[in-house]
């Protein structure tokens, strides 16, 4: 498969990169992937097709229904925000700031190995501050399955849940996973915002230039989370923001426009009825 290959050869391409730089150490003074052409690279490492997966509000609340309490916490706290399945599992109460509205990601549990902060939109502190008990210590976890135990598995029940609540829409079409609701929340956030803010919210590095125009703070990132639960699960937070009426101009727009996914994510939320209004944010 195209996805395991590239993945096998991802190392040893990295250390024959590296080599060349200390000839006197390797004794190598060119990379032998260097003399490949771009039709062999193409043969060799093809590139795989990415996968993504809107999930529709009635989807997730459904979804919902299906899920044992402590596993719904973790999963509506993932699409809120946009928290990988093992930062979250990996969280402590330590890591958390209710009064700041903020979880710090640790280095060594983030994908890019850099710590990173998530915003705690209204929907996400709704979720914890119940579980924010006095005995609470700063080295719990704050999901902890049925036995007290941290949750480190979901797949034994999102799995058969996803499966009752999921219609393919063509033939061969591949379940979604617990990595979309990364996505959807992304998406939903992209929509009543900015696609820096939705980087900022998915923790991704600086990739595009059109981001170093706009600097996506905390708040503007909170602000648009809250905007955005609507259209993720159907329901509204306490204190969500409307979304601020646009301003129609000559001004070109500045930032970038979404990736094919995020279009065609925002394509299925209009067929699905949530159909982002310029003066009075998200209307059913």
């Amino acid at each position: 498969a195209a996805g395991p290959r590239r993945k096998t050869f991802a190392f040893p391409r990295r250390v024959f990169s590296w080599g060349p730089e200390c000839p006197s150490r390797t004794g190598l003074t060119r990379s032998p992937f260097a003399s490949l052409t771009r039709a062999d690279r193409s043969k060799l490492f093809p590139r795989v097709e990415k996968r993504g997966y809107c999930y529709s509000p009635e989807e997730l609340r459904a979804l919902y229904e299906l899920l044992p309490a402590h596993l719904y916490r973790f999963v509506r706290f993932a699409v809120h925000t946009g928290m990988r399945f093992n930062e979250i599992a990996s969280l402590t109460w330590d890591a958390v700031d209710l009064d700041r509205k903020r979880a710090i990601v640790e280095a060594r549990f983030a994908k890019n190995k850099r710590e990173r902060e998530v915003t705690l939109g209204e929907v996400a502190l709704e979720i914890l501050c119940p579980l924010r008990t006095p005995e609470v210590s700063p080295s719990d976890r704050p999901f902890v399955g049925r036995a007290g135990r941290p949750i480190t598995e979901v797949r034994a029940e999102f799995i058969p849940a996803i499966e009752k609540v999921w219609t393919p829409s063509k033939p061969g079409e591949r379940r979604p996973r617990f990595h979309d609701l990364r996505k959807t929340g992304a998406t939903r956030v992209e929509a009543v915002s900015f696609h820096a803010i939705a980087k900022a919210f998915l923790g991704h590095a600086d990739e595009n230039v059109t981001d170093t125009y706009i600097v996506a703070s905390l708040d503007a990132v909170r602000d648009a989370v809250n905007r955005a639960a609507r259209s993720i699960d159907g329901e509204t937070p306490a204190g969500a923001i409307p979304s601020p009426p646009r301003v129609r101009g000559r001004h070109k727009r500045r930032h970038s426009s979404p990736p094919h996914e995020s279009r065609s994510c925002n394509a299925r939320a209009n067929r699905d009825g949530l159909v982002p209004s310029h003066s009075a944010g998200w209307r059913l």
